[in-house]
């Protein structure tokens, strides 16, 4: 589906009929069909494959720069059909600059704000062209990638309370997945700094002092949610590890004292051996035979268990 938008001075509306895109300032491509995709080569100019890179969901963070225009692709937030599974699906979204137009193109499992621009309403300024319409929706998807980031040391503190008192398996898949998920967020971030990075040294977009501020500051949100995400990645770990030497401690605690035991209990089975052969044996003509036996088996026990207290295998 195409949609065509204006930008008049205070927001972003629609305005223009598909028939007309070319007039538009900001043209969203949502799931093109074959028929869109041949409209946008023919009405600006842009490369059939490089739409279809932009629908692949495993397509990577990059910037071109071709004769008619400019090509920024970044991995952002998608939509997820389990929000409860701690899963944060990422997917491309493309962005094309050409000399009248900005155009994007992404599945429709990535949703783009119809309004970019009313953070920048907040603080009286408004776009004033395609270059800057392109900032307000980086900025709005680092919004995004920022507050789910925030969401997600919720859920470590919890799972951190959790793990390190609890063995159930749930508790480690939740970890597990959340690490996962942490490693994509993480990968994808840094990718979308590195195609920041490229488009900035690029100087036709950054041509005036002002447009080199805002992307500057844009690359530097980026890599501090690079930084967040890389910390909570670490804290996920760290996490896990902890688990791990718990159950290591837990498990040779548990091996000392079976061993401890097993040998407490082998005396008394190997004294009452000894009487159970069928040779001569002290006091076996005694009447206090069986109470000697039973008092030497206790006795022995009891100088292994007061020994192994002792040295603290037990």
């Amino acid at each position: 589906m195409l949609t065509a938008y204006a930008l008049p001075s205070q927001e972003v509306s629609q305005e223009y009929a598909s028939e007309h895109i070319e007039d538009a300032v900001w043209v969203d491509a949502v799931d093109p069909t074959d028929d869109e995709i041949s409209t946008l080569q023919k009405k600006f100019g842009i490369f059939s494959d490089d739409i279809i890179d932009c629908l692949d969901k495993n397509e990577r963070s990059r910037f071109d720069s071709e004769e008619e225009y400019m090509m920024l692709i970044l991995r952002v937030l998608a939509k997820d059909d389990d929000p409860t599974d701690l899963k944060y699906p990422m997917e491309p979204v493309g962005f094309f600059l050409t000399r009248k137009n900005l155009i994007t193109v992404h599945s429709n499992r990535v949703t783009l704000p119809r309004d970019p621009t009313s953070d920048l309403r907040k603080r009286k300024t408004y776009p004033k062209s395609k270059e800057e319409l392109l900032y307000a929706l980086i900025r709005r998807f680092n919004r995004d990638i920022e507050r789910c980031v925030r969401n997600l040391e919720i859920k470590i503190e919890a799972i951190q309370s959790l793990i390190l008192k609890s063995i159930k398996t749930e508790v480690i898949n939740d970890a597990f997945t959340l690490n996962n998920s942490l490693i994509l967020l993480n990968t994808s971030i840094l990718s979308n700094a590195n195609a920041i990075n490229a488009m900035r040294k690029n100087r036709l977009i950054c041509g005036d002092a002002e447009m080199a501020e805002i992307i500057e500051d844009i690359e530097i949100d980026t890599k501090q949610l690079y930084e967040m995400t890389n910390i909570h990645r670490e804290l996920v770990s760290n996490t896990l590890d902890a688990y791990s030497t718990t159950i290591s401690n837990n498990l040779n605690h548990v091996m000392k004292l079976i061993a401890s035991l097993s040998l407490i209990l082998m005396l008394p089975t190997l004294i009452a051996s000894l009487y159970g052969m069928n040779v001569k044996l002290p006091f076996q003509d005694s009447p206090d035979a069986f109470m000697f036996v039973i008092g030497m088996s206790l006795f022995s026990s009891a100088i292994l268990w007061i020994a192994f207290r002792k040295y603290g295998f037990m």
